[in-house]
């Protein structure tokens, strides 16, 4: 709805200040779902590909996937805030 109204009009009803915020927000759930698939892939790569080798998951390794997925998510949605490119309505 706020897309419609906002493609409707020309411009985004919550202002600048929201715009940064969805903006934001919407690379960051984005970003966090393709990190999600790119630390699944590494792990299912390990066990199918190297069957054979001594190395098992724990919890240390699955903590680490997270921090890294959030860590990468991050810094490719925060640099907008700061200065670096920006976040505008899109057409």
């Amino acid at each position: 709805t706020t897309t419609m109204y906002t493609s409707m009009n020309g411009y985004f009803v919550f202002g600048t200040t929201g715009c940064n915020i969805e903006g934001f927000f919407a690379t960051l759930g984005g970003e966090i779902g393709l990190w999600c698939l790119v630390v699944l892939a590494i792990e299912r790569y390990i066990v199918v590909c190297k069957p054979m080798s001594n190395f098992r998951f724990g919890e240390n390794h699955a903590i680490m996937g997270v921090v890294f997925t959030w860590i990468m998510a991050l810094s490719c949605a925060a640099p907008p805030l700061f200065g670096w490119s920006r976040y505008i309505p899109e057409g």
